[in-house]
Protein backbone atom coordinates (compact mmCIF):
# COMPACT_ATOMS: atom_id res chain seq x y z
CA UNK A 1 0.00 0.00 0.00
CA UNK A 2 1.25 3.48 -0.94
CA UNK A 3 1.82 5.48 2.25
CA UNK A 4 0.54 8.62 0.51
CA UNK A 5 -2.87 7.02 -0.05
CA UNK A 6 -3.01 5.97 3.60
CA UNK A 7 -2.17 9.49 4.75
CA UNK A 8 -4.63 11.13 2.32
CA UNK A 9 -7.57 9.32 3.96
CA UNK A 10 -9.06 11.23 6.89
CA UNK A 11 -10.76 8.68 9.18
CA UNK A 12 -13.39 9.77 11.70
CA UNK A 13 -11.69 7.65 14.39
CA UNK A 14 -8.11 6.40 14.67
CA UNK A 15 -6.64 4.01 17.24
CA UNK A 16 -2.85 3.70 16.92
CA UNK A 17 -2.49 0.70 19.24
CA UNK A 18 -5.37 -1.72 18.77
CA UNK A 19 -4.33 -3.80 21.79
CA UNK A 20 -4.00 -0.97 24.29
CA UNK A 21 -7.17 0.79 23.09
CA UNK A 22 -9.35 -2.32 22.83
CA UNK A 23 -12.00 -1.24 25.37
CA UNK A 24 -12.15 2.28 23.93
CA UNK A 25 -12.68 0.87 20.44
CA UNK A 26 -15.53 -1.40 21.54
CA UNK A 27 -17.19 1.26 23.68
CA UNK A 28 -17.09 4.10 21.16
CA UNK A 29 -18.38 1.99 18.28
CA UNK A 30 -21.21 0.19 20.02
CA UNK A 31 -24.40 0.02 17.91
CA UNK A 32 -22.80 2.05 15.10
CA UNK A 33 -22.57 0.98 11.46
CA UNK A 34 -19.75 1.97 9.15
CA UNK A 35 -16.50 1.16 7.35
CA UNK A 36 -13.25 0.26 9.17
CA UNK A 37 -9.64 -0.36 8.17
CA UNK A 38 -6.82 -2.35 9.78
CA UNK A 39 -3.27 -1.08 9.11
CA UNK A 40 -0.21 -3.21 9.82
CA UNK A 41 2.30 -0.76 11.34
CA UNK A 42 5.24 -3.00 10.37
CA UNK A 43 4.62 -3.53 6.63
CA UNK A 44 1.79 -1.04 5.86
CA UNK A 45 -0.55 -3.76 4.54
CA UNK A 46 -4.22 -2.96 5.09
CA UNK A 47 -7.66 -4.52 5.28
CA UNK A 48 -11.04 -2.83 4.68
CA UNK A 49 -14.31 -4.12 6.10
CA UNK A 50 -17.78 -3.03 7.16
CA UNK A 51 -20.15 -3.79 9.99
CA UNK A 52 -23.78 -3.12 10.90
CA UNK A 53 -22.60 -3.14 14.52
CA UNK A 54 -18.94 -2.14 14.49
CA UNK A 55 -18.30 -3.06 18.13
CA UNK A 56 -19.52 -6.61 17.56
CA UNK A 57 -17.79 -6.95 14.20
CA UNK A 58 -14.43 -5.61 15.41
CA UNK A 59 -14.77 -7.63 18.62
CA UNK A 60 -14.46 -10.83 16.55
CA UNK A 61 -10.89 -9.82 15.67
CA UNK A 62 -9.96 -10.02 19.36
CA UNK A 63 -11.26 -13.59 19.65
CA UNK A 64 -8.27 -15.91 19.13
CA UNK A 65 -10.38 -18.99 18.36
CA UNK A 66 -12.27 -16.97 15.74
CA UNK A 67 -8.98 -15.90 14.14
CA UNK A 68 -7.76 -19.50 14.00
CA UNK A 69 -11.06 -20.79 12.60
CA UNK A 70 -11.29 -18.26 9.76
CA UNK A 71 -7.57 -18.29 8.81
CA UNK A 72 -7.90 -15.51 6.21
CA UNK A 73 -4.95 -13.18 5.53
CA UNK A 74 -6.08 -10.50 8.01
CA UNK A 75 -6.73 -13.10 10.72
CA UNK A 76 -3.36 -14.77 10.19
CA UNK A 77 -1.64 -11.37 10.25
CA UNK A 78 -3.25 -10.44 13.58
CA UNK A 79 -2.14 -13.78 15.02
CA UNK A 80 1.39 -13.35 13.69
CA UNK A 81 2.07 -9.65 14.43
CA UNK A 82 -0.40 -9.22 17.33
CA UNK A 83 -2.83 -6.33 17.86
CA UNK A 84 -0.30 -3.93 19.37
CA UNK A 85 1.35 -3.69 15.93
CA UNK A 86 -1.91 -2.69 14.21
CA UNK A 87 -3.76 0.61 13.86
CA UNK A 88 -7.54 0.55 13.55
CA UNK A 89 -9.36 3.32 11.69
CA UNK A 90 -13.06 4.03 11.34
CA UNK A 91 -13.14 5.47 7.83
CA UNK A 92 -16.73 6.63 8.11
CA UNK A 93 -20.03 5.99 9.82
CA UNK A 94 -22.95 5.38 7.47
CA UNK A 95 -26.42 3.86 7.43
CA UNK A 96 -26.83 0.11 6.97
CA UNK A 97 -28.53 0.42 3.59
CA UNK A 98 -25.41 1.88 1.91
CA UNK A 99 -22.75 -0.23 3.69
CA UNK A 100 -21.99 -2.37 0.63
CA UNK A 101 -21.77 0.65 -1.64
CA UNK A 102 -19.37 2.52 0.68
CA UNK A 103 -17.21 -0.54 1.33
CA UNK A 104 -16.86 -1.10 -2.41
CA UNK A 105 -15.78 2.54 -2.79
CA UNK A 106 -12.87 2.07 -0.36
CA UNK A 107 -11.96 -1.32 -1.83
CA UNK A 108 -11.56 0.28 -5.25
CA UNK A 109 -9.71 3.29 -3.86
CA UNK A 110 -7.29 1.67 -1.41
CA UNK A 111 -6.86 -1.81 -2.94
CA UNK A 112 -6.08 -3.39 0.47
CA UNK A 113 -3.61 -6.29 0.45
CA UNK A 114 -5.34 -8.40 3.11
CA UNK A 115 -8.71 -8.45 1.29
CA UNK A 116 -9.04 -11.63 -0.76
CA UNK A 117 -12.49 -10.56 -2.04
CA UNK A 118 -12.37 -7.59 -4.38
CA UNK A 119 -16.14 -7.11 -4.40
CA UNK A 120 -17.99 -6.20 -1.21
CA UNK A 121 -20.10 -9.10 0.15
CA UNK A 122 -19.41 -11.17 -2.97
CA UNK A 123 -17.20 -14.12 -3.96
CA UNK A 124 -17.02 -12.83 -7.54
CA UNK A 125 -13.48 -13.22 -8.87
CA UNK A 126 -12.28 -15.25 -5.89
CA UNK A 127 -10.43 -18.51 -6.56
CA UNK A 128 -10.13 -21.23 -3.93
CA UNK A 129 -6.72 -22.73 -3.26
CA UNK A 130 -5.95 -26.31 -4.28
CA UNK A 131 -5.87 -27.27 -0.59
CA UNK A 132 -9.37 -25.91 0.01
CA UNK A 133 -10.70 -27.60 -3.13
CA UNK A 134 -9.34 -30.93 -1.85
CA UNK A 135 -11.08 -30.35 1.50
CA UNK A 136 -14.39 -29.63 -0.24
CA UNK A 137 -14.17 -32.91 -2.16
CA UNK A 138 -13.58 -34.92 1.03
CA UNK A 139 -16.34 -33.22 2.99
CA UNK A 140 -19.28 -35.48 3.84
CA UNK A 141 -22.78 -34.02 3.55
CA UNK A 142 -25.29 -35.12 6.20
CA UNK A 143 -28.74 -36.43 5.30
CA UNK A 144 -30.32 -33.35 6.92
CA UNK A 145 -28.23 -31.07 4.71
CA UNK A 146 -29.18 -33.07 1.61
CA UNK A 147 -32.88 -32.69 2.48
CA UNK A 148 -32.37 -28.95 2.96
CA UNK A 149 -30.69 -28.63 -0.43
CA UNK A 150 -33.50 -30.62 -2.02
CA UNK A 151 -36.23 -28.51 -0.42
CA UNK A 152 -34.69 -25.32 -1.82
CA UNK A 153 -35.55 -26.41 -5.38
CA UNK A 154 -38.98 -27.85 -4.58
CA UNK A 155 -41.70 -26.12 -6.59
CA UNK A 156 -39.28 -24.18 -8.79
CA UNK A 157 -40.01 -23.87 -12.50
CA UNK A 158 -36.88 -24.48 -14.55
CA UNK A 159 -36.74 -22.65 -17.87
CA UNK A 160 -36.31 -24.56 -21.12
CA UNK A 161 -32.95 -22.88 -21.63
CA UNK A 162 -31.71 -24.24 -18.31
CA UNK A 163 -33.05 -27.70 -19.16
CA UNK A 164 -31.20 -27.63 -22.47
CA UNK A 165 -27.95 -26.68 -20.73
CA UNK A 166 -28.35 -29.51 -18.19
CA UNK A 167 -29.10 -31.96 -20.99
CA UNK A 168 -26.05 -30.82 -22.95
CA UNK A 169 -23.81 -31.14 -19.88
CA UNK A 170 -25.11 -34.67 -19.25
CA UNK A 171 -24.57 -35.63 -22.89
CA UNK A 172 -20.98 -34.39 -22.80
CA UNK A 173 -20.35 -36.41 -19.62
CA UNK A 174 -21.72 -39.57 -21.21
CA UNK A 175 -19.52 -39.05 -24.27
CA UNK A 176 -16.43 -38.65 -22.10
CA UNK A 177 -17.40 -41.55 -19.79
CA UNK A 178 -19.08 -44.15 -22.03
CA UNK A 179 -20.35 -47.43 -20.60
CA UNK A 180 -19.19 -50.64 -22.25
CA UNK A 181 -21.65 -52.99 -23.96
CA UNK A 182 -21.01 -55.51 -21.20
CA UNK A 183 -21.77 -52.97 -18.47
CA UNK A 184 -25.01 -51.91 -20.18
CA UNK A 185 -26.00 -55.56 -20.51
CA UNK A 186 -25.39 -56.18 -16.82
CA UNK A 187 -27.45 -53.15 -15.84
CA UNK A 188 -30.31 -54.24 -18.10
CA UNK A 189 -30.20 -57.81 -16.77
CA UNK A 190 -30.26 -56.66 -13.16
CA UNK A 191 -33.21 -54.38 -13.85
CA UNK A 192 -35.19 -57.19 -15.46
CA UNK A 193 -34.23 -59.57 -12.66
CA UNK A 194 -35.36 -57.18 -9.94
CA UNK A 195 -38.42 -55.59 -11.50
CA UNK A 196 -39.49 -57.92 -14.30
CA UNK A 197 -40.71 -60.77 -12.05
CA UNK A 198 -44.10 -60.80 -10.33
CA UNK A 199 -44.09 -61.09 -6.55
CA UNK A 200 -46.49 -62.33 -3.88
CA UNK A 201 -47.02 -60.56 -0.57
CA UNK A 202 -48.37 -62.76 2.23
CA UNK A 203 -49.78 -61.22 5.43
CA UNK A 204 -48.92 -63.65 8.25
CA UNK A 205 -51.55 -62.12 10.53
CA UNK A 206 -54.59 -61.98 8.25
CA UNK A 207 -53.49 -64.82 5.91
CA UNK A 208 -54.20 -62.49 2.98
CA UNK A 209 -52.18 -62.95 -0.23
CA UNK A 210 -51.66 -60.15 -2.76
CA UNK A 211 -50.01 -60.33 -6.16
CA UNK A 212 -47.96 -57.60 -7.87
CA UNK A 213 -46.39 -57.42 -11.32
CA UNK A 214 -43.04 -56.19 -9.98
CA UNK A 215 -41.09 -55.28 -6.84
CA UNK A 216 -41.73 -51.55 -7.25
CA UNK A 217 -45.51 -52.03 -7.02
CA UNK A 218 -45.12 -54.27 -3.98
CA UNK A 219 -42.91 -51.68 -2.31
CA UNK A 220 -45.48 -48.93 -2.98
CA UNK A 221 -48.19 -51.07 -1.37
CA UNK A 222 -46.05 -51.79 1.71
CA UNK A 223 -44.72 -48.23 1.96
CA UNK A 224 -41.08 -49.27 1.46
CA UNK A 225 -38.52 -48.91 -1.33
CA UNK A 226 -38.00 -51.41 -4.14
CA UNK A 227 -34.58 -52.19 -2.66
CA UNK A 228 -36.25 -53.16 0.64
CA UNK A 229 -38.51 -55.60 -1.23
CA UNK A 230 -35.50 -57.07 -3.05
CA UNK A 231 -33.62 -57.50 0.24
CA UNK A 232 -36.63 -59.18 1.87
CA UNK A 233 -36.81 -61.75 -0.94
CA UNK A 234 -33.07 -62.37 -0.90
CA UNK A 235 -32.73 -62.70 2.90
CA UNK A 236 -36.03 -64.43 3.56
CA UNK A 237 -37.08 -61.96 6.23
CA UNK A 238 -40.58 -60.48 6.59
CA UNK A 239 -41.11 -56.80 5.87
CA UNK A 240 -42.25 -54.90 8.97
CA UNK A 241 -42.30 -58.26 10.76
CA UNK A 242 -45.58 -59.22 9.06
CA UNK A 243 -45.30 -59.46 5.26
CA UNK A 244 -43.51 -62.40 3.61
CA UNK A 245 -42.54 -61.74 0.01
CA UNK A 246 -41.88 -64.38 -2.64
CA UNK A 247 -41.27 -64.33 -6.39
CA UNK A 248 -43.65 -65.99 -8.84
CA UNK A 249 -42.11 -68.26 -11.45
CA UNK A 250 -41.02 -66.03 -14.39
CA UNK A 251 -42.37 -68.40 -17.08
CA UNK A 252 -45.58 -69.45 -15.32
CA UNK A 253 -47.03 -66.54 -13.41
CA UNK A 254 -50.29 -68.18 -12.34
CA UNK A 255 -51.39 -67.65 -8.76
CA UNK A 256 -50.89 -71.24 -7.61
CA UNK A 257 -47.27 -71.65 -8.64
CA UNK A 258 -44.37 -70.28 -6.62
CA UNK A 259 -40.72 -69.99 -7.59
CA UNK A 260 -38.40 -70.79 -4.69
CA UNK A 261 -35.09 -70.53 -6.54
CA UNK A 262 -33.96 -67.43 -4.62
CA UNK A 263 -36.08 -67.84 -1.49
CA UNK A 264 -35.66 -69.78 1.74
CA UNK A 265 -37.50 -73.10 2.44
CA UNK A 266 -39.79 -71.39 4.95
CA UNK A 267 -41.74 -69.87 2.06
CA UNK A 268 -42.94 -73.35 1.10
CA UNK A 269 -45.54 -73.11 3.83
CA UNK A 270 -46.88 -69.72 2.71
CA UNK A 271 -49.64 -71.17 0.54
CA UNK A 272 -50.33 -74.03 2.99
CA UNK A 273 -50.47 -71.63 5.90
CA UNK A 274 -53.05 -69.50 4.09
CA UNK A 275 -55.41 -72.53 3.92
CA UNK A 276 -54.72 -74.34 7.19
CA UNK A 277 -54.97 -73.08 10.72
CA UNK A 278 -51.81 -72.45 12.74
CA UNK A 279 -52.06 -75.58 14.92
CA UNK A 280 -52.16 -77.89 11.89
CA UNK A 281 -49.04 -76.31 10.42
CA UNK A 282 -47.38 -76.48 13.84
CA UNK A 283 -48.14 -80.22 14.05
CA UNK A 284 -46.71 -80.81 10.57
CA UNK A 285 -43.51 -79.04 11.59
CA UNK A 286 -43.23 -81.25 14.70
CA UNK A 287 -43.57 -84.42 12.60
CA UNK A 288 -40.98 -83.30 10.06
CA UNK A 289 -38.47 -82.25 12.71
CA UNK A 290 -38.96 -85.38 14.83
CA UNK A 291 -38.59 -87.84 11.96
CA UNK A 292 -35.66 -85.92 10.51
CA UNK A 293 -33.68 -86.06 13.76
CA UNK A 294 -34.38 -89.75 14.41
CA UNK A 295 -33.59 -90.90 10.89
CA UNK A 296 -30.29 -89.02 10.93
CA UNK A 297 -29.38 -90.37 14.38
CA UNK A 298 -30.26 -93.90 13.32
CA UNK A 299 -28.12 -93.65 10.19
CA UNK A 300 -25.07 -92.35 12.09
CA UNK A 301 -25.43 -94.87 14.92
CA UNK A 302 -25.82 -97.84 12.62
CA UNK A 303 -22.93 -97.01 10.28
CA UNK A 304 -20.45 -99.24 12.08
CA UNK A 305 -22.86 -101.93 13.26
CA UNK A 306 -23.68 -105.19 11.55
CA UNK A 307 -27.17 -105.05 12.92
CA UNK A 308 -29.27 -103.04 15.32
CA UNK A 309 -31.69 -105.71 16.43
CA UNK A 310 -31.47 -109.35 15.31
CA UNK A 311 -34.36 -111.40 14.07
CA UNK A 312 -33.82 -114.96 12.73
CA UNK A 313 -33.92 -115.11 8.98
CA UNK A 314 -34.84 -111.49 8.57
CA UNK A 315 -33.12 -108.23 7.71
CA UNK A 316 -31.78 -106.14 10.61
CA UNK A 317 -34.59 -103.90 11.76
CA UNK A 318 -35.32 -101.24 14.34
CA UNK A 319 -38.42 -99.37 15.34
CA UNK A 320 -38.85 -95.63 15.56
CA UNK A 321 -41.63 -94.62 17.90
CA UNK A 322 -43.88 -91.76 16.86
CA UNK A 323 -45.14 -89.45 19.63
CA UNK A 324 -48.62 -90.28 20.90
CA UNK A 325 -49.41 -86.59 20.58
CA UNK A 326 -49.63 -87.04 16.82
CA UNK A 327 -50.74 -90.71 16.42
CA UNK A 328 -53.04 -92.81 18.60
CA UNK A 329 -52.00 -96.27 19.83
CA UNK A 330 -54.22 -97.89 17.22
CA UNK A 331 -52.62 -96.06 14.33
CA UNK A 332 -49.78 -97.60 12.37
CA UNK A 333 -46.28 -96.36 12.96
CA UNK A 334 -43.13 -96.60 10.88
CA UNK A 335 -40.60 -99.40 10.51
CA UNK A 336 -37.21 -98.32 9.24
CA UNK A 337 -35.04 -101.13 7.83
CA UNK A 338 -31.35 -100.92 7.10
CA UNK A 339 -30.71 -102.68 3.82
CA UNK A 340 -27.34 -102.26 2.18
CA UNK A 341 -26.19 -98.65 2.61
CA UNK A 342 -29.66 -97.10 2.54
CA UNK A 343 -32.87 -96.96 4.56
CA UNK A 344 -36.35 -97.97 3.52
CA UNK A 345 -39.63 -97.47 5.33
CA UNK A 346 -42.52 -99.84 5.95
CA UNK A 347 -45.93 -99.45 7.60
CA UNK A 348 -46.52 -103.04 8.76
CA UNK A 349 -45.71 -102.62 12.48
CA UNK A 350 -47.78 -101.01 15.17
CA UNK A 351 -46.32 -98.61 17.70
CA UNK A 352 -45.33 -100.23 20.97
Amino acid sequence: MNLNIINNISPVKKYDNAEALKMTILTENRNKSGIYRWINNLNENTYVGSGANLAKRIGDYYNESELIRNSRPIHLALLKYEHNNFTLEILEYCSKDILIEREQYYLDLLKPEYNILKHAYSLLGYKHSEENIAKFKLKKISEEHKELLSSIHTGKNVSQETRDKLSLATTKYKKNNPLTIEALGNIRAKTIEREGVSVTVFNTETKEVKYFTNQTEAGAFLGVSRQAVYNAIKRGKPVKGVYLISELAPKNKNKNYFSFGNTKPGYLFMWINSLLSKWIVYSINIIVNYLGRNIFALFIFSKGKDSLCMSKGKQPRTKVKVPKLLFSEKQEGFLLSRQGDGLRSSHNLKTS
